[in-house]
């Protein structure tokens, strides 16, 4: 009886610390940021329409992105990335600021904390935006 409730109490540890471990790779996604100005906002003076649909364009156009939704009125893109390993959620804000530009930023999403990879994708996205806005 006192092996058999040692076996009961090495299982339910077991139990746990699996539960422990799989509960941290199903965590939420965590927000990246980054220091690098390079990635920073983009100002462009250009018609709200024309910056919008480019950033659609430049976003079909980066490697494996996929454009999930476009809200023309809040000026949302919604972008996806994913893979084996990690899934990107890639949100692009454009928005008319008050001295008649028009301001990108990006935000993005990972499920892995692939710092460096995310800012490449990111860093992809403006330079074609870039391009096609000039």
């Amino acid at each position: 009886m006192q092996s058999f409730q040692k076996t009961d109490i090495k299982g339910l540890f077991l139990i746990l610390l699996v539960m422990t471990f799989c509960s941290g790779c199903a965590s939420s996604f965590s927000t990246i940021r980054t220091n690098n100005p390079a990635l920073s906002s983009r100002y462009y003076i250009a018609s709200y329409d024309k910056v919008i649909n480019a950033a659609v364009e430049a976003s079909s156009k980066t490697r494996n992105w996929k454009v999930e939704d476009v809200d023309e009125a809040q000026g949302i893109i919604t972008v996806m990335d994913a893979d084996i390993w990690r899934r990107y959620i890639i949100k692009i804000f454009v928005q008319q600021i008050p001295n008649g530009q028009i301001k990108v930023d990006v935000s993005s999403r990972t499920s892995a904390d692939i710092i460096a990879a995310n800012e490449e994708f990111i860093a992809e996205f403006l330079e074609k935006l870039d391009n096609l806005l000039k």
